[in-house]
């Protein structure tokens, strides 16, 4: 996929076991002018993905009614749990 082709704003929503990797992996690899706006329950999560992505386009959002309000593409990933 082209870089070009990329939205500017990205939102990712639940960055538990499989969903922190995936926008670590995402924040790392997106081209220079777009965002990533992240939102989870957890915000030691959130500061950590923030931390270690060492990038200013990182943004946290306090909902993931922000997310979809900030983002072009959103992602997300909710546990899944066995009744």
């Amino acid at each position: 996929m082209k870089t070009s082709s990329l939205p500017n704003n990205v939102g990712f929503i639940g960055l538990g076991i499989m969903g922190y990797p995936m926008a670590a992996n995402l924040a790392a690899k997106l081209p220079s002018p777009s965002n990533l706006h992240i939102y989870d329950i957890s915000t030691e999560s959130l500061s950590k993905l923030q931390k270690e992505a060492r990038e200013p386009r990182v943004h946290i959002c306090k909902s993931s009614k922000e997310v979809a309000e900030q983002s072009v593409r959103i992602r997300p990933l909710s546990p899944i749990t066995q009744d």
